[in-house]
């Protein structure tokens, strides 16, 4: 099984390496060849654009979203890993399907 934390963000990735997350690749970006590669039973977690998360899912791979509430003044700068865990950053599964 292959786990991605996917964000390009410093922030989010010292998050996610305090969360020890054990065994987790953590990536900038989410290629077409990492999308190739995706199996069932593989994960990939972060923020990603709505048709990627599709992607993913029907590949049968997990797509767990980077939730962090944050208010509009926030959005777009570099968060550090305590604002993160301070605010509540969490991992929320979703299924994104594309239906047309």
């Amino acid at each position: 099984m292959t786990i991605y934390f996917v964000s390009r963000h410093t922030g989010a990735q010292d998050w996610a390496l305090r969360r020890g997350f054990a065994g987790v690749e953590i990536i900038s970006h989410l290629k077409d060849a990492h999308i190739a590669a995706l199996a069932p039973g593989d994960e990939v977690w972060g923020t990603l654009p709505v048709n990627v998360a599709a992607d993913v899912v029907n590949r049968g791979a997990v797509f767990r979203h980077l939730y962090l509430p944050l208010g509009e003044a926030e959005r777009g700068l570099n968060i550090s890993a305590d604002t993160m865990e301070n605010k509540g950053a969490a991992l929320h599964r979703y299924h994104v399907q594309r239906i047309e």
